[in-house]
């Protein structure tokens, strides 16, 4: 480190980070805001001219666990010559429990020495852990002030003289650049604890056409929410939630390598609804299918702690996490994409993830490797619950040119060709819903609205389904009152039978949207 020797008695190195904490005990989890100084190294004087301006900066600094932080280290140099800058205040009368200035520019921590005029014996400066002293100092205000209420009554007498020597700041210099390191993570994190795991989608409405003539409502199917218990945090802060996923081949199901083979039980995996007959799905998802998943957080050739084998690595799609007050979990969003198949079933292979974590294949500059070590990424891997992935569906209702009353409706998505023995592919239906008389929506919301009639019109498939696995349904509909507003209810069933002697048939509701049709 560069530092003049000859001005240079000490140097201290501080360091300051931040760290995100989930105490299980607390409503939620916190970020401390942390300061320390690691250690203080002597600056002897140089015995060689062409050391004077340079040392060797050594130290060790111990957090006491194996949690990953980002520190930003500082220097703080100290002048060989600060007893040339000590005042001495002769005269200070302390008073009660006011204070008294010794210097606004603030004072050398541990430089002050006070005593009764005259006399030798020095007196002690307040301490909290064992709550004795007899002074309270503020060195950043540069003020003293006799122990009072607060504290334990010390020695200084009322109103007497008193002698005080200290040495006013700067005597220290902090350096200019500080160094930001990563502190790597040096064990596995705990394994996840999923509680349940539900769908999610997102709705996006837009106009478009000659006149905004065309109303547009897209949901986004896709998503999933993965609901985890407390406490997070346990490698550091930048954990996430991975998904493992097969390193192999990704359309055929069984590997060639037998031994690749042994990841199997310990990655992700998705296959077809086996009630519908839709399109085909890769046999395992890749990297790519978690769109949420940012390159930066994916890595490849990482290693299981439960097939430990250099020649058996996964890869994983990192996701970041969040916090949810009201249920007081932690929650991780996913939005996977399974291609053109129709409700596909996935059983995801969550782990942990610390990017930030020693491994012998990590480089770069200012990165410590312990080549003794396997990497320490992720956790245990868990198996969630099989859940479903849900279909996008894009609906658009126009107005016609020639009839302003009449609209056309079209809806498109993935489905289904057949569904236990009965064709596909779903049924949509699409009604008309008006206010009730007297009724504000704004006021009673849903309750405001009722159906125009209980006559639905049935949207017609374009094709039992296309080669893509996508189908596009059509209808029309007619507004009885141009002048007023109507509601727009669109319903998608799935039509299946249950055997027996006499079939019964069902469906069941799998989309619906609702689109406001104003004059």
């Amino acid at each position: 480190m560069r530092v003049s020797r000859k001005s240079t008695v000490k140097l201290d190195m501080v360091a300051g980070w931040q760290e995100t904490i989930d105490p299980v005990g607390e409503p939620e989890p916190k970020v401390l805001t942390v300061n320390a100084r690691p250690f203080e190294q002597a600056v002897p004087l140089a015995t060689k001219p062409e050391e004077e301006e340079g040392i060797h900066l050594e130290g060790r600094h111990e957090f006491g666990d194996t949690k990953y932080r980002q520190i930003t280290y500082s220097a703080i140099a100290t002048t060989r010559f600060a007893e040339y800058f000590r005042k001495r205040n002769k005269g200070v009368r302390l008073s009660g429990s006011s204070t008294f200035t010794l210097s606004s520019e603030g004072l050398v921590e541990g430089s002050e020495t006070v005593r009764l005029a005259g006399k030798e014996a020095t007196y002690k400066r307040w301490d909290p852990e064992t709550k004795s002293g007899d002074y309270v100092i503020d060195y950043g205000s540069g003020t003293i002030r006799r122990t009072g209420s607060e504290e334990n009554p010390g020695a200084i007498p009322e109103n007497q003289d008193l002698e005080i020597t200290y040495i006013e700041t700067p005597v220290t210099r902090v350096t200019e650049a500080p160094r930001t390191l990563d502190v790597l993570s040096t064990a596995r994190p705990a394994a996840p604890r999923v509680l349940y795991i539900v769908p999610t989608f997102s709705w996006r409405t837009n106009v478009s056409g000659k006149g905004d003539s065309t109303i547009n409502s897209e949901r986004k199917g896709g998503g999933l929410r993965i609901y985890m218990g407390r406490p997070w945090y346990t490698s550091g802060d930048g954990e996430l939630l991975a998904a493992i996923i097969w390193p192999g081949p990704d359309n055929i199901s069984v590997s060639n390598d037998e031994e690749l083979e042994k990841i199997r039980p310990f990655v992700t995996q998705w296959g077809m609804d086996p009630v519908f007959r839709s399109s085909p799905i890769d046999e395992m998802p890749t990297l790519g299918a978690f769109k949420l998943s940012k390159s930066e957080y994916q890595a490849t050739g990482m290693l299981l702690e439960e097939v430990n084998d250099q020649n058996l690595k996964i890869n994983v799609a990192g996701h970041t996490v969040g916090y949810d007050a009201s249920r007081k979990l932690w929650y991780c969003d996913m939005e996977i994409d399974a291609g053109n198949t129709y409700f596909p079933f996935i059983r995801l292979a969550l782990a942990r993830y610390q990017p930030y974590s020693l491994y012998r294949a990590i480089t770069g500059p200012d990165t410590v490797v312990d080549t003794t070590r396997e990497n320490v990424h992720l956790s245990r891997v868990v198996l969630a619950d099989f859940a479903q992935i849900t279909p996008d569906r894009f609906a658009s209702v126009t107005r016609d040119g020639a009839n302003s009353a009449l609209r056309h409706i079209s809806v498109t998505g993935n489905s289904y060709s057949m569904a236990s023995g009965n064709d596909g592919p779903a049924t949509i239906e699409a009604s008309l819903e008006k206010v009730r008389d007297g009724i504000d929506p704004s006021v009673a919301g849903e309750l405001a609205w009722e159906p125009v009639d209980w006559n639905p019109v049935i949207l017609t498939p374009n094709a039992k389904i296309s080669i893509a696995g996508t189908t596009t349904w059509t209808g029309d509909i007619t507004l009885p009152d141009t002048a007023k507003s109507y509601r727009l209810l669109i319903k998608e069933f799935e039509v299946f039978s249950v055997p027996g002697v006499v079939p019964i048939y069902s469906r069941r509701m799998v989309y619906a949207d609702a689109i406001e049709l104003v004059p």
